[in-house]
């Protein structure tokens, strides 16, 4: 099995993580785009739902596979400067994450939504989204391509299991 850019089974993995990331947050910027909060119905509970689970999902599994077992295996063959703006962009994307997650948790606990809270979340998603959006799409051309110059096959099986047993 091999993903759309990296020929790997393990960027395969990586690139539908990506997707998945892409297609929640590109629900939730959707979902924020009126300036007044909307009625807090079903459909804006279901996106913020799913966006606090992806942005939980990668900010600890999927970035905790990259800096352990990919971002090592990078730096060794060479390029260094890739790893160190990648776990950069991770250093300042997980705080971040974290907090707007804390945020979506909070308004679906409370059930409702203020003016100053959704101004807050609109402005702090789309923060998080323009920064998400341009590190996936360098993980994307550079690091998901780099992964079928440092692993073989039998890496990338391991990769593949590790990654597996990660999620359960």
């Amino acid at each position: 099995m091999s993903g759309f850019f990296s020929g790997t089974a393990t960027g395969s993995g990586l690139h539908d993580d990506h997707q998945s990331t892409l297609k929640a947050l590109g629900a939730l910027e959707v979902v924020l785009t009126p300036r007044k909060p909307p009625v807090f119905d079903e459909q804006i509970r279901a996106v913020l739902g799913e966006t606090a689970r992806v942005l939980e999902e990668d900010v600890t599994l999927h970035f905790a596979f990259e800096e352990t077992h990919l971002f090592p295996r990078i730096a060794a063959s060479g390029s260094c400067g890739m790893v160190e703006i990648l776990r950069s962009e991770h250093d300042d994307i997980r705080p971040m994450a974290i907090d707007l997650r804390a945020r979506i948790l909070g308004v679906l606990e409370a059930g409702v939504i203020g003016e100053a809270a959704w101004q807050d979340l609109r402005l702090r998603a789309g923060e998080l989204i323009a920064r998400e959006v341009f590190h996936i799409q360098k993980e994307e051309m550079g690091l998901l391509a780099a992964l079928a110059q440092v692993l073989d096959d039998s890496d990338d099986q391991a990769l593949v299991a590790l990654r597996g047993a990660a999620r359960g």
